[in-house]
């Protein structure tokens, strides 16, 4: 089995396509001297995608292991999972001040995190309980179905002003966020954050986050 290097998901796909290398070998063969370079296309490494993550490279980057790997990765996840459920769909501040929740969804421990007018999705990579706090490394790479913000915000924004009846949330968005929790959003930070404060959804413990770098 084949796992993606950087979130271990199997939910992999190849993106370079055996079909166009034999059609290139074909094309070659009907050039001068083709016969002699029509080999060249299959000499390059096939490419991957991760669904899961987003993550791509070549194929030889890709982790193989045997179904007792498999068990130790699955056992690893679990233990993630069970760190984090005590804290699932709650709010938090974090170290930059900034406002996020904790949930797990399709598998997948996920930080949502306030950012300008935007909410934004991130994968959990760390999870510690240190005490009266909480140590959580985020990674932002996540693929395009996890979107969660389709628009910012802000109303005064005049493209905004014509979809105030509709959601500013994807289908995803609409499944991790309440309406509540939208329609407080919407309003502004200020107003979220009394919303919050009014119910039972804020953490009352230090998080300190740190982000890992991701280059698109």
């Amino acid at each position: 089995m084949k796992l993606c290097p950087e979130c271990k998901s199997d939910n992999i796909h190849r993106t370079s396509s055996t079909g166009l290398r034999v059609f290139g070998c074909i094309v070659l063969l009907f050039i001068p001297y083709g016969f002699f370079i029509c080999w060249v296309p299959f000499i390059f490494f096939h490419t991957f995608a991760c669904k899961n993550c987003g993550e791509t490279g070549k194929e030889r980057e890709l982790i193989q292991i045997d179904w007792r790997e498999r068990e130790e990765i699955i056992e690893e996840f679990k233990k993630l999972q069970e760190k984090i459920k005590p804290y699932e769909n709650m709010w938090f501040y974090d170290n930059d001040d900034s406002l996020n929740k904790i949930l797990q969804t399709k598998n997948q421990p996920l930080i949502i995190r306030t950012e300008g007018e935007m909410l934004v999705p991130y994968r959990i990579k760390e999870f510690e309980n240190d005490n009266d706090s909480l140590k959580i490394e985020i990674k932002k790479n996540l693929s395009p179905h996890y979107k969660i913000s389709l628009r910012s915000f802000d109303y005064e924004n005049e493209n905004n002003k014509n979809n105030e009846e509709s959601s500013n949330l994807s289908k995803f968005g609409r499944s991790v966020i309440t309406e509540s929790e939208e329609e407080a959003f919407s309003q502004g930070i200020e107003t979220f954050k009394k919303f919050l404060e009014n119910s039972d959804k804020l953490l009352e413990k230090d998080v300190i986050i740190k982000i890992e770098k991701w280059t698109d």
